[in-house]
């Protein structure tokens, strides 16, 4: 029959730990990680809400041409033509707006994903 044992760690273990520089070393790389990760947080923070200001904004405006009534005597076949054209302009350029989104919160999910990943290979 085979016993095992529970490997809870040894007080003389925690003590070496503790006394070494190896603890100081961890508590230090872990501080300049949470560093990171803070500044690429308010980094891709201030990014997202940048680029969310430029959809809204994108919106107003085409809320406002929408919005407003026709010239009286214009011409009313000309008039939705117009509509339809601003129509596709704003689809497309909210379109384009949505892929820029897109692409930002993908690049930073990458930054994030390589930052942690390397403090695993430093931890190791």
């Amino acid at each position: 029959m085979v016993e095992t044992q529970t490997s809870a760690p040894s007080k003389n273990r925690v003590a070496d730990i503790l006394s070494s520089g190896e603890f100081a070393e961890t508590q230090k790389r872990n501080a300049t990680f949470f560093t990171q990760a803070n500044e690429l947080i308010a980094k891709a923070s201030h990014d997202f809400l940048e680029d969310q200001r430029e959809l809204l904004h994108l919106e107003v405006e085409h809320m406002r041409n929408t919005l407003s009534p026709p010239k009286p005597g214009e011409n009313l076949s000309a008039t939705l033509n117009g509509y339809f054209e601003q129509q596709h302009e704003h689809t497309e350029k909210l379109v384009a707006k949505m892929r820029h989104s897109s692409d930002l919160m993908r690049d930073y999910g990458w930054k994030f994903l390589t930052m942690y990943s390397n403090g695993f290979k430093k931890s190791s």
